[in-house]
């Protein structure tokens, strides 16, 4: 148990350390968020909508931004594998196919992380909403059954030029309930409802993230090898 928990934090340290080097993926990420609040704000403002009706659009707009910054993420992680570590990886170190997975997953799910953080920062800046910790939360849960998705299928698309479009194509129509729950949770909470532990669309949301991370697991070989 020991050596499997030294290589999955090797391999964790890597993937994260290559990344924060470069900062590619931070500075595109950043970017890619200030671009589309800057664009949302401007839009809202030319509507002329009630602060209600701006309340409604903004968990939408929200999770389809996340989603499309997503895909630039995983595609700027995958890039390092095809060209660098996934050779070094499985002849130097020959990590299982498990915590190949759980490093990547751990990795992209700090950069996703991050990606939500920097939107509802910016969110807050740009379009005066009053964002509170149950938002962040309820991001954080659906980000991890999502990130679980991602890393499995971004095997399959990482060698293709048109990943950043394929890859969102083939993830969407399966975490569809995730990320429905995700607007159920996002609207109750910007209306100022209470948000309880009973609530259908979080026990929705804890079922999804156990199925799609027990998924990835175990299927991550096989759709590497594919």
């Amino acid at each position: 148990m020991q050596p499997a928990i030294k290589l999955l934090f090797l391999l964790t340290k890597k993937e994260l350390h290559d990344e924060l080097v470069s900062k590619q993926t931070l500075v595109a990420l950043f970017m890619f968020n200030l671009l589309f609040i800057t664009l949302l704000s401007s839009g809202l403002q030319i509507a002329l909508l009630n602060d209600l009706s701006n309340i409604m659009l903004f968990a939408p707009f929200l999770w389809c931004a996340f989603i499309a910054s997503s895909s630039l993420a995983t595609s700027k992680l995958s890039e390092y594998d095809a060209r660098y570590r996934f050779d070094y990886i499985y002849k130097i170190l020959k990590a299982p196919f498990e915590l190949i997975y759980l490093a990547k997953f751990i990795a992209t799910y700090f950069f996703l992380s991050l990606s939500l953080i920097i939107l509802l920062f910016l969110a807050a800046i740009f379009l005066n909403i009053n964002l509170t910790l149950s938002l962040l939360v309820v991001g954080l849960l659906i980000i991890f059954g999502y990130t679980a998705l991602l890393v499995l299928f971004s095997t399959t698309t990482h060698t293709s030029p048109l990943k950043n479009l394929i890859l969102p194509i083939v993830i969407i129509p399966i975490t569809f309930p995730l990320f429905f729950a995700a607007l159920e949770l996002s609207n109750t909470i910007m209306l100022g409802d209470a948000l309880e532990l009973s609530n259908i669309w979080i026990s929705l949301a804890l079922a999804l993230d156990l199925i799609y991370f027990v998924a990835g697991v175990n299927l991550y070989q096989f759709m590497s090898r594919s």
